[in-house]
């Protein structure tokens, strides 16, 4: 695969990390994935989260290759399982990052992440990106991958010229994580300033029995429990976090990303989430609306040094020990 040249933020004091689920991934329409690479290449992205990536590695990796060629980012693709075609994708700058270590988990998941272990610049601590795609029709099978996710926020790691990951009081050297994608649910109600779908409105059947649930009450409700189970694990929602902290941007961050009317309108599906000590180093988030998919783009940017700084002071305490 090729060595990306990328280098436009090669010294940039920040990078972004995109989000997108590329219906498709326009396999049979070359006009759609010109489209799309030239909304990625403008955007710039250092890390690129990608859903839906169809037949990336049929024909010898013919479409995997061509975006490398056209984004000239580094692609991996995530583990099939079954068969599904719906695979997911990371595709990074190498210029500014490096890949040293890939995790392939197939289970629970209906169409498993792409997930990396990588290290920004010269920094030497690494960190875990994960590129996720929840299924679409089951509340309980989203659960159980949101469940199986946070153990990626779970990790420790053998420090340089330290001989444990543990302490002895159990406090561990993490690893921190970003990531997510198109988690085909709806975050927590209340927190938002878009309304949640009124189901009683909406006579789409199949579609209300993918993406609600009956409360303790018996009441349908929208299904926010990976949201609810990735907050409960340490993990927050970078928009809302990016929201609550700056009132002017608000309405900016928590964009809606896909939906059509007869289904509960426009929601914020696509969602990124990163372990609760990355979050000051998020500067901004934003979404792109496009023509190419049925999922608008969500970038996020991140101070460099502000989030290198957040990656060696986890590791301070093991290497002054």
């Amino acid at each position: 695969m090729p060595i990306a040249t990328h280098a436009k933020n090669g010294a940039a004091d920040t990078f972004l990390i995109v989000s997108s689920n590329f219906e498709g991934n326009g396999a049979q329409d070359p006009g759609r994935r010109r489209a799309m690479h030239a909304t990625i290449t403008d955007v710039d992205p250092g890390i690129l989260l990608r859903q839906e990536c169809d037949e990336a590695l049929a024909n010898n990796s013919k479409l995997l290759y061509e975006d490398e060629d056209a984004l000239g980012l580094r692609g991996w693709i995530g583990p099939k399982k079954g068969k599904t075609e719906q695979l997911t994708g990371i595709f990074i700058d190498q210029s500014r990052f490096r890949c040293i270590g890939e995790w392939r988990d197939k289970e629970i998941w209906n169409q498993p992440p792409t997930t990396l272990s990588l290290k920004i610049d010269d920094c030497a601590v690494p960190f875990i990106v994960s590129s996720v795609h929840a299924s679409y029709s089951s509340p309980t099978r989203r659960r159980l991958e949101a469940e199986r996710w946070t153990m990626l926020n779970d990790k420790a790691a053998a420090v340089p010229g330290s001989s444990q990951a543990y302490d002895r009081d159990r406090r561990k050297i993490p690893v921190y994580m970003i990531g997510g994608g198109d988690w085909n649910s709806y975050p927590e109600p209340g927190l938002d300033h878009v309304s949640l779908p009124d189901w009683s409105e909406i006579d789409d059947e199949q579609h209300i029995a993918h993406r609600s649930v009956l409360d303790a009450h018996g009441r349908r409700i929208a299904d926010s429990g990976p949201d609810q189970i990735l907050r409960t694990a340490g993990l927050e929602d970078i928009a809302r976090y990016f929201a609550h902290t700056n009132s002017a941007e608000r309405h900016q961050a928590l964009t809606p990303t896909c939906g059509v009317d007869w289904q509960g309108g426009r929601q914020r599906v696509d969602r990124i989430y990163a372990s609760k000590p990355f979050l000051p180093a998020i500067t901004d988030v934003k979404v792109i609306e496009v023509d190419w998919s049925d999922h608008d783009v969500l970038v996020a940017t991140v101070n460099t040094k502000a989030f290198i700084q957040i990656l060696n002071r986890t590791w301070q305490p093991a290497l002054t020990d």
